[in-house]
């Protein structure tokens, strides 16, 4: 049992770095789990700031493609 305890510790320590954060996140309450996961993603999604790419095509130019088909 130690030495499974051993390889478990090493194996988490290693999983756990700056660039990829371990999280151990309790599942035996469902709405904790939810809130626990989607505030992890929000806040690194909001630290990476995501945009939306610029289109590549004229807007006005697509809306009468539509309309005239």
């Amino acid at each position: 049992w130690d030495d499974y305890q051993a390889a478990y510790e090493i194996a988490l320590r290693r999983c756990n770095t700056k660039t990829a954060p371990f999280h151990l996140i309790p599942s035996d309450r469902k709405w904790y789990r939810n809130w626990a996961i989607t505030r992890l993603l929000t806040e690194h999604l909001e630290a990476m700031d995501p945009q939306w790419p610029e289109g590549g095509f004229d807007v006005q130019a697509e809306k009468e493609r539509v309309l005239a088909s």
